[in-house]
């Protein structure tokens, strides 16, 4: 388990990284953003973010994140989450939580996308030891809708000698 924090917290401080001052930021759920948020912070850097659930947003407040509503931001410049598989050809499988709709309207308004993962969550197939996510499509058609139609294959960046992966794709 140790291996895996420190794979979270490596691949979390690399995506934080990633992170401008002044930008709008969109907030993930998940275990490995709980290591985003506190590196996040120490950079103290003017931020503007939205949270993809209640629990990412209490803890990033605690942090002294401004957290906005989501209709109140036009666009973000990027968002950052975790992900719950990676294939080999680097399709992946988002939400398989209770943030699932939330975490796609946030991806679907970023201009980049960052997915902080640890190795294993790295599967040799979709699907595998995992339910894949359903529902969203009826809780959220026109969404689902324009996210489908914006498909997009994601590039693998190794943060540290294979200890943790950042997924980026610009939107």
């Amino acid at each position: 388990m140790a291996d895996r924090d420190a794979e979270k917290r490596v691949a979390a401080e690399a995506a934080a990284a990633l992170v401008e001052d002044g930008s709008t930021v969109g907030l993930g759920t998940g275990t490995t953003v709980a290591y985003l948020l506190p590196a996040l912070a120490k950079r103290e850097l003017s931020l503007r973010c939205v949270a993809t659930s209640v629990a990412t947003e209490v803890a990033a407040r605690a942090l002294g994140f401004a957290i906005e509503p989501f209709e109140r931001l036009d666009r973000l410049d990027i968002a950052i989450d975790g992900a719950d598989q990676v294939d080999p050809d680097g399709w992946l499988v988002k939400g398989g939580g209770g943030a699932h709709t939330r975490e796609k309207l946030v991806a679907w308004a970023t201009r980049l996308e960052v997915i902080v993962v640890e190795e294993s969550k790295l599967v040799p197939r979709l699907g595998v030891a995992l339910a894949l996510p359903a529902g969203s499509s009826e809780a959220a058609p026109k969404a689902a809708a324009e996210l489908a139609a914006s498909s997009t294959k994601w590039r693998r960046v190794t943060v540290s000698a294979g200890r943790g992966w950042v997924f980026m794709a610009v939107i």
